[in-house]
């Protein structure tokens, strides 16, 4: 879910190939290669500094035993999602079946004189027969399902924090910016998305943050394998956040992205594409955006949010349109807490993206985007339609203890024109008995525009081992 929202519950090949990071051959030469980073615990934690053999130990000073210190200090992590995702698509004369397992395991040192390194191997595994099209295996008779198998070196970085609590982390990383809007990692997906930059982060006044980010590469849930899969870019992110008061935040921010021409040729998304593999569009769109957000606590029991984001882009599309479009996105929401541990939530959201104002023109675009997390669970909409498009929805949730239950209405249509688009309802169900283990449930409904569709989604997700987890000190903000 958007971290934002009023609604926040707990929610083998036959010869040798070249290996490359995120690559779906040769998993063992890529492991190797991880762990250079991930290895460094294992032995250096057996030397606890007092016997070894019988014999007494000197233990080493200086910046060398500070390295050993961070690596017998090191957090590990490991996680398992089994997930079936069913989908029709009346576009499609098949329906998709989607049994995956993610795994993912990662080390990451404790800091030595403010300086971590971390790294995260990752696979997903399809459990059984793959009947659906992931991008890669040719079956186009079915709905697309962007979890492709592979093995591939997730994330590998390095962090550093000052005393001023000025922080620095480069390499592949996470990265996220607000609610993943225009930079996100789409997290629903098995091979979640990552980037290949640094990002420089400087407090001040204890009110004001600044931060910087330069993105050299994108590297996307269908893999390198695919046309879209991994990306070259030159991308800029400045953020200027404010403290207001007590839970209040504006920020200033610039988006300037330049992802070369759109991808052509065979498998290549066409122009007016939708659904996650159409997000890889190119093109160069620089957003200039204001953004406040925050919450109230009106009683003991009752807490309100508010969020409010108007941006305007301009640039061009990667196919020599040009782009001057605006975005504006409205949320008002308020939680209930009724005691025994009970809790409600009312939601309404308004987006809206900017249609193309006349020929050669682009709408809004939002190439990475965490698109999955926006406009409804279906992909309906992952690239902006031509016309435009405003989303109104209505979140419902409720929720006892670990148990969260929540519901959204999307209504779509048109920026420019008013075209009725169609509506979807979204539906998850989640159960959190143990806090290294998570059940869920989710359904997907839309009727309307190019064709109806439907999914339903069942996961496990087990974290045996937690460490710094999926977002650590070098990871996510």
């Amino acid at each position: 879910m958007r971290e934002s929202v009023p609604v926040a519950f707990p929610p083998a090949p036959t010869r040798p190939v070249p290996f490359h990071p995120r690559s779906t051959a040769a998993p063992h030469r890529g492991a190797a290669a991880a762990l250079v980073v991930l290895g460094l615990a294992g032995p250096l934690a057996a030397q606890d500094g007092a016997a070894v053999a019988g014999l007494e130990t000197r233990r080493a000073t200086g910046p060398f035993a500070e390295l050993l210190d961070g690596a017998r200090g090191a957090r590990a992590w490991l996680e398992f999602r089994a997930r079936y995702e069913g989908l029709r698509d009346d576009r499609y004369p098949r329906r998709a079946h989607a049994p995956t397992l993610r795994t993912a395991f990662g080390l990451e040192t404790a800091p030595v004189r403010g300086l971590v390194l971390g790294a995260e191997l990752e696979n997903t595994t399809v459990l059984g027969s793959a009947r659906y099209d992931d991008g890669l295996n040719g079956q186009g008779d079915r709905p697309l399902v962007l979890d492709p198998e592979g093995t591939t070196l997730n994330r590998v970085y390095a962090a550093f924090e000052d005393a001023s609590g000025a922080r620095v982390r480069g390499g592949r990383i996470r990265y996220q910016l607000h609610d993943g809007r225009l930079v996100g990692r789409d997290p629903w997906r098995q091979n979640d998305q990552v980037y290949d930059g640094a990002v420089l982060a400087l407090p001040a006044l204890g009110l004001l943050e600044l931060e910087y980010a330069f993105l050299g590469a994108v590297n996307r849930p269908g893999g390198d394998d695919a046309p879209t899969g991994r990306e070259s870019m030159t991308t800029h992110v400045v953020d200027l956040r404010a403290a207001l008061g007590p839970g209040a935040v504006l920020s200033a921010y610039l988006v300037d992205a330049d992802l070369g021409a759109r991808a052509t040729g065979p498998g290549a998304p066409p122009p007016g594409a939708t659904g996650p593999t159409a997000a890889g569009i190119g093109g160069a769109p620089s957003t200039l955006g204001l953004r406040a957000e925050g919450r109230l606590e009106l009683t003991a029991a009752g807490t309100a949010t508010y969020r409010a984001d108007l941006a305007r882009q301009r640039g061009e599309d990667g196919l020599s349109r040009d782009l001057s479009a605006s975005y504006l996105d409205l949320g008002l929401g308020y939680e209930h807490r009724f005691g025994g541990g009970w809790r409600g939530t009312l939601g309404f959201e308004l987006e809206r993206l900017g249609g193309a104002r006349g020929p050669g023109e682009a709408p809004f675009l939002t190439p990475l985007a965490s698109t999955n997390d926006f406009n409804g669970w279906l992909d309906r909409f992952a690239v902006t339609p031509d016309s435009g498009l405003i989303d109104r929805r209505l979140r419902l949730g409720l929720a006892w203890r670990e148990v969260a239950l929540e519901a959204t209405l999307h209504d779509f249509e048109a920026d420019r024109g008013g075209a009725d688009l169609g509506r979807e309802w979204d539906l998850a169900l989640s159960w959190r008995p143990v806090p290294e283990l998570t059940l869920g449930l989710r359904v997907a409904d839309f009727e309307g525009g190019a064709g109806d569709a439907s999914s339903a989604a069942l996961w496990i997700d087990f974290r045996p081992l937690v460490g710094a987890g999926g977002a650590g000190r070098g990871g996510l903000r």
